[in-house]
């Protein structure tokens, strides 16, 4: 399931001229570690965000393919309609992918480099999913 997620999130993070995509990032220990540490909730959102994602194309761009199978600008139509569906539970359920996948993409030093953004410090690992 861990590949569903990350293809959705690469397909929603593409390369561009001047900045990679989520494909050239740390993305697979990313959502591993992701979903090592977070709850059931989330996990549960994630896997089915990425379901939706790969099974969706029907209704979006109206081929009976899943999402793995488009071609690169289907690919990017399917995700926008997604992202910008009239249905609040869908569009939330695609945020969830938007959101981790933002947060992998944005900790790459490149990216914040291209950015102009500082890079991040190492991951002091204090976060194990506890409250305190």
């Amino acid at each position: 399931m861990q590949w569903f997620i990350r293809y959705a999130i690469c397909a929603i993070f593409p390369s561009g001229r001047t900045l990679k995509g989520a494909d050239q990032t740390a993305l697979k220990p990313f959502v591993a570690q992701f979903l090592r540490e977070t709850n059931l909730t989330m996990k549960a959102g994630l896997w089915l965000a990425a379901l939706l994602f790969t099974i969706l194309p029907l209704f979006t761009v109206f081929l009976p393919l899943p999402a793995f199978l488009l071609p690169r600008k289907l690919l990017d139509k399917h995700a926008d309609k997604l992202m910008t569906s009239r249905i609040y539970l869908l569009r939330s359920l695609v945020f969830t992918l938007k959101m981790v996948g933002g947060i992998c993409w944005g900790m790459d030093a490149d990216v914040r480099k291209k950015l102009g953004v500082a890079p991040l410090g190492a991951d002091p690992g204090t976060w194990k999913g506890q409250t305190q």
